[in-house]
């Protein structure tokens, strides 16, 4: 199984989220917690990737704005490019 997760502003309201890499029973997804500025997190986003392994975050794109990527153990490679404008 694999596991990870990343802190960044991923929704763009300048609060810090955590997203992570959810490979447990095939679930297939990313999962990002919006982080509501008080220590507390609202309902998690959920987005398809093939098998997450591993993730991290980084701007992918130039575009100034946290991304996140995913590997699988079968040698593949999600990107979820941040939509925050």
């Amino acid at each position: 199984m694999g596991a990870g997760l990343v802190l960044g502003d991923f929704t763009g309201h300048g609060r810090i989220d955590i997203a992570t890499a959810n490979s447990w029973a095939y679930a297939n997804s990313i999962s990002i917690l919006p982080g509501n500025g008080d220590g507390t997190f609202a309902t998690q986003l959920t987005y398809a990737a093939t098998l997450p392994w591993a993730i991290t975050t980084g701007d992918l794109n130039g575009d100034g704005h946290p991304d996140l990527a995913t590997s699988s153990a079968g040698g593949t490679v999600s990107v979820l490019l941040s939509e925050c404008r």
